[in-house]
């Protein structure tokens, strides 16, 4: 019997950059940008602290069209994806 499974990522966080544009040998749009995603929890002393996790994301043809339009430093972005 075969198992199955699901990939899924959901991802809210700030830009570190503007998404780069770039057109590679198949001439299909790519674009490559990262994610500053904050993570909230309480310390051993229960105080509120942040810990920071870079991400890095990829978007392909029509979405890289858009990342490339909407994507700037520092605005906040949701990503979904498999």
């Amino acid at each position: 019997m075969s198992e199955l499974g699901v990939n899924k990522v959901i991802l809210i966080g700030r830009s570190a950059a503007d998404a780069e544009l770039r057109f590679p040998q198949s001439g299909k749009p790519v674009a490559n940008f990262s994610l500053a995603v904050n993570e909230p929890f309480k310390n051993g002393h229960g105080e509120k602290q942040d810990r920071v996790q870079w991400v890095r994301c990829v978007a392909w043809i029509k979405a890289a069209e858009i990342a490339r339009q909407y994507v700037t430093k520092g605005k906040q972005v949701y990503v979904e994806g498999p």
